[in-house]
């Protein structure tokens, strides 16, 4: 909120064409298509609790205010899972959600880690 208090108008605006150009963009590239893959992450997730993982690959999506939802997709040698990002357009989640189900059938990954005997 101080950040954004200091943060000049004309770099404000800026950033709003910005955005609105990028939305239409993305918005014609997602028009037909039931989804759009992409990494979730450019690494597996991170051990323990302290952190979620790298954010990056999420921020454009959340930028232009469109669904995404990560479908796990195996496991690391040690266990960890790593997964695919699924984006979809504007208001169509249920798309987007019958996608991510048909993605989760095909890959079919059993996300019990490895048992060293």
């Amino acid at each position: 909120v101080e950040l954004g208090q200091v943060t000049p108008a004309v770099s404000y605006i800026q950033a709003q064409r910005l955005r609105r150009r990028f939305v239409r963009k993305l918005g014609e590239t997602l028009h037909g298509v039931d989804a759009l893959i992409a990494p979730t992450t450019p690494t597996t997730a991170p051990r323990g609790l302290s952190a979620t993982g790298d954010r990056r690959f999420q921020i454009p999506w959340t930028f232009a205010g469109v669904p995404a939802i990560n479908v796990p997709s195996g496991l690391d040698r040690s266990g960890l899972p790593f997964g695919i990002q699924l984006v979809g357009a504007l208001l169509a989640e249920e798309r987007l959600l019958a996608a991510a189900y048909w993605c989760e059938k095909v890959l079919g990954v059993d996300l019990n880690p490895p048992v060293d005997e």
